[in-house]
């Protein structure tokens, strides 16, 4: 490293300690924001812009999306579904036209963000609040990335897996009775095998399965800024409860 190329306190000329902790208050506020109004009403005020800042009628807040990686937790599966997922096939549609016209570096920013609004669906499959409503829409959509899409095959199967997880930390704590079932609900759960007879009788069982390994390889730089692992499934499970 050219020790000229930096003051004293190790910071890159023209971007002195007062601008990083801007940056760093602006980060943590914005993080706040996406964690206690949702993704929902911070995308309202501060859209992405990515088709206008391709046709160039305004700037992309592209800025944003590894924000919602990092931050956004129990929101709403649908709006993924609903809203992203529309932008990310029109990401696609736009690189594949850009290479066969030749404009290449176009082609490269669309694919980027194709995948980066992919990326997104991890975080809101982190416990969302309406799996049950959201995934029947998204299936099929779903099925066809992983069938057809080899860049997309390890998101949609994080995702899955993670989905799966999470409602068998529900099925587990509603048969121990954590969390408030029915009989009926608790028999049908016991019916369909989502729990075994042996993990229903022990407390606990089922813990030690951390979501950030999932995304290790997809969120590895994003979890290193943070500096921290997210909790595991039953545990978030349960402070989300209390």
């Amino acid at each position: 490293m050219d020790t000229a190329a930096v003051d004293e306190e190790g910071n890159a000329p023209g971007k002195s300690s007062s601008s990083i902790n801007y940056a760093n208050a602006t980060e943590a506020a914005l993080g706040v924001a996406l964690r206690s109004l949702g993704p929902q009403a911070v995308l309202s005020v501060l859209p992405l812009q990515i088709q206008e800042g391709l046709a160039g009628t305004a700037e992309p807040r592209t800025w944003l999306l590894p924000a919602l990686r990092k931050h956004v937790r129990g929101t709403q599966l649908g709006f993924w579904a609903s809203d992203l997922a529309p932008l990310a096939k029109q990401m696609g549609a736009a690189a594949a036209a850009a290479s066969q016209a030749g404009r290449k570096s176009t082609a490269v920013a669309c694919h980027a963000l194709e995948l980066q609004l992919w990326g997104c669906l991890q975080a809101f499959a982190s416990w969302p609040t309406d799996t049950a409503e959201a995934y029947g829409g998204m299936a099929a959509d779903l099925a066809a990335a992983f069938h057809t899409r080899e860049d997309l095959r390890s998101i949609v199967a994080s995702v899955l897996v993670r989905l799966c997880k999470q409602a068998r930390a529900v099925a587990l704590a509603a048969v121990q009775g954590s969390v408030e079932a029915s009989a009926e609900t608790r028999t049908a759960i016991q019916e369909l095998g989502l729990v075994s007879d042996a993990a229903a009788a022990i407390p606990g069982a089922g813990k030690g399965d951390d979501e950030a390994a999932e995304d290790e390889e997809q969120q590895q730089q994003q979890q290193q800024e943070a500096g921290s692992d997210e909790e595991e499934d039953e545990d978030e499970y349960g402070q989300q409860q209390r």
